[in-house]
């Protein structure tokens, strides 16, 4: 989730390990950890066997896209089943 976003909402999502991408806001609270990357979150949690929700912004989306399509060809091609 984006700093913007979790701005707007305000408190970390029930139920579910939130992440705070953000390099300007440090949040940590349980299940609420600030983080500077997608790959930060795919290394926390690529063993835990819990899905990975993006939540917005924008920019978000844009990188979680870019991180998918070019690197993590091989999860993209399986998660999307080719």
């Amino acid at each position: 989730m984006g700093r913007r976003t979790y701005d707007e909402i305000g408190h970390p999502l029930p139920g579910r390990m939130t992440y705070l991408l953000s390099g300007t806001k440090k949040v940590e609270l349980e299940n609420c950890h600030t983080v500077q990357s997608l790959e930060e979150v795919w290394e926390k949690e690529k063993n835990t066997g819990r899905d990975i929700f993006i939540c917005g912004g924008a920019s978000v989306y844009e990188e979680a896209l870019f991180f998918l399509c070019f690197r993590r060809k091989n999860l993209w091609k399986k998660a999307v089943k080719f």
